[in-house]
């Protein structure tokens, strides 16, 4: 996918948190947090039961329900499988989040039938939520196709319910990209019950593959702070971007669509 004669810039910074989502997000420091994991793999031993100290983690800091959430998501972050979380309703579940861990050590032995076993100890800060999602804050999402072909243009309306600002991020297996805001089309504040068509300036969204068919995902995030993202555009950045906001503070949704080309090899 291409924006037409748009060259985007990715730039790595740090993104703080407001006064606002800072009273509704309380950091806590857990140290020597430990997780086991067994398997064949040493790497993916390793990950597994790091995450499975990520979990104890946020056990350890009281966060106990929907402790099954964090093991789907835990268990697609190994899997590289981030895509499929934008359709579950794990931002709604969740009701906090792991960051800045520190591997103190990583202990290694065999079971009896010789597999792998790993320990893992960490040191990280759990941040924990004090708000609920919002279930009137929302928006609704129309024009968005099933199928598109090689270099078509992508088109959609957004009709918010409550006031708010917008952010959108394209992704297929091998690219992504931050479709809106961009250097043409700027943040703004959308208001409750006016329909925005997109693009929203003389620009095209254009849609490539190289294969025959390819899936494409668009997440769109919709916050009622314009909470900016900086980093690079993976699932893994955007998810940690996402976690930082208060769970009444955003929305998120997701369209999947397939992008053809019958002239591909």
């Amino acid at each position: 996918m291409k924006i037409f004669s748009l060259l985007f810039l990715v730039i790595s910074v740090f993104i703080s948190i407001g006064a606002v989502s800072q009273e509704k997000i309380e950091e806590i420091p857990v140290n020597k947090s430990s997780g086991t994991a067994i398997g064949k793999s040493l790497p993916n031993v390793i990950s597994q039961a790091i995450n499975e100290a990520k979990i104890n983690a946020l056990k350890k800091a009281g966060i106990k329900e929907n402790i099954n959430s964090y093991t789907d998501f835990y268990q697609s972050e190994t899997d590289d499988e981030y895509s499929e979380l934008f359709s579950s309703d794990i931002f709604s579940n969740i009701r906090g989040a792991v960051k800045e861990v520190e591997v103190v050590d990583t202990l290694r032995s065999f079971t009896k039938d010789g597999l792998i076993k790993v320990t893992a100890i960490i040191n990280c800060t759990v941040l924990k939520y004090n708000t609920s999602r919002d279930l009137s804050f929302d928006f609704y999402v129309e024009g968005i196709k099933q199928f598109y072909n090689h270099n078509e243009s992508l088109q959609f309306k957004i009709e918010p319910a409550h006031n708010g600002y917008l952010k959108a991020f394209l992704f297929t297996r091998n690219e992504a990209y931050q479709l809106f805001p961009n250097d043409y089309e700027k943040s703004l504040l959308f208001e409750k019950g006016q329909t925005y068509d997109f693009p929203m300036q003389e620009i095209d969204y254009i849609l490539e593959t190289p294969k025959k068919s390819e899936i494409h995902r668009i997440v769109f995030v919709y916050l009622k702070e314009d909470v900016p993202f900086f980093g690079p555009v993976k699932y893994e950045e955007i998810f940690d971007w996402i976690f930082s906001i208060p769970p009444d503070q955003r929305k998120v949704k997701s369209n999947t669509f397939t992008v053809v080309n019958e002239s591909a090899v």
